[in-house]
């Protein structure tokens, strides 16, 4: 079987939140520190980290990671171009995530890869909410398609007429796009492992 490289997505502006989500701070690291560390700690495959708003901040809060950052100079032309960096040069299976899931655990993103190992499915994605989203994990054969999306699209641009494997994510809908979704992010601390 192909490999996995696990490719966070970091790059956006935050223009909702009014600063980058990345860089909150929450139980003592960023965001985007947390989420490149899971994806280490998952051990699934290399990991890629693409920045684009604030790249160089970004860039220094994974530092004491073993991740490659990736730049996007297109960040503001949407999701898509953060998706093609990602993608450059890789002809593996490509598990994406995003840094404003707060709730993310390694053993999520290992259940992605058993679930690519055992079914051989083309996409993976996360179930929560009523709704399958990021982290995907898209087979290599789809790369291509990966490649070939536009503006502020992304991975489930590919659903559509295809088959999704679920994997269940307790938490997954909580993520960080507004100062309330921190605040609510702060008071479930308390009680969440």
């Amino acid at each position: 079987m192909k490999p996995i490289t696990i490719v966070v997505l970091a790059a956006g502006a935050s223009t909702r939140l009014g600063h980058p989500k990345q860089l909150v701070v929450w139980r003592g690291e960023t965001l985007v520190h947390r989420a490149a560390r899971i994806a280490v700690e998952s051990d699934i495959g290399p990991v890629r980290v693409v920045t684009g708003a604030r790249g160089d901040e970004v860039a220094r809060a994974v530092s004491d990671l073993p991740v490659t950052c990736i730049h996007n100079p297109h960040a503001s032309e949407g999701l898509s171009s953060s998706i093609h960096r990602g993608l450059e040069g890789l002809d593996t299976n490509v598990l994406l995530l995003t840094c404003d899931q707060p709730l993310l655990t390694p053993d999520h993103l290992l259940a992605l890869a058993d679930t690519r190992r055992f079914t051989q499915a083309s996409i993976i994605a996360s179930a929560y909410e009523g709704v399958v989203g990021v982290p995907t994990l898209i087979a290599h054969e789809l790369l291509p398609e990966l490649r070939a999306l536009q503006g502020d699209q992304g991975a489930r641009a590919l659903f559509e007429g295809r088959a999704v494997e679920p994997v269940v994510f307790d938490g997954g809908g909580l993520d960080v796009d507004t100062e309330e979704d921190i605040l609510q992010l702060r008071e479930r601390a308390g009680s969440l492992y």
